[in-house]
């Protein structure tokens, strides 16, 4: 586990990583945060509908910046599988997102943010492993 951790730090794809994920993070809280002033929907299905919006953002991002290697798989393919991947980090943020808001009863967009916290690190590892994995 030693050795992982700091395998990990020594990557330098995981500080382009964390710009990524800020700027998709930066589409998905902006997004939601419109989304619940103009529409009156459930805060989950709102946080689902900027979370797909955050996740084309951060392939795009990452397949032009982050992992720019000879891919072992098509673009569709990889497109297909950022969206697989992505449905168990929606898991994970919706779980941490309600927790947060409706048990720890913290403001929505602490709430928000915490829950991206926690995804962010399931995003890297399946995105570095599997969905960008070189040839």
């Amino acid at each position: 586990m030693k050795r992982f951790v700091i395998q990990l730090i020594q990557d330098p794809k995981l500080y382009q990583y964390i710009v990524v994920g800020g700027i998709s993070a930066i589409a998905d809280i902006s997004l939601f945060l419109l989304l619940r002033n103009h529409l009156e929907y459930h805060y989950l299905i709102l946080a689902t509908m900027s979370f797909f919006f955050a996740t084309l953002v951060n392939y795009l991002l990452c397949n032009h910046f982050v992992f720019k290697q000879k891919q072992l798989r098509s673009t569709k393919a990889r497109l297909a599988l950022t969206y697989m991947v992505s449905g168990v980090g929606l898991i994970i943020h919706h779980s941490c997102l309600f927790l947060a808001f409706e048990w720890l009863m913290m403001p929505i967009v602490i709430s928000k943010i915490f829950a991206m916290g926690i995804a962010f690190g399931w995003n890297f590892l399946s995105r570095k492993h599997l969905v960008f994995k070189s040839a």
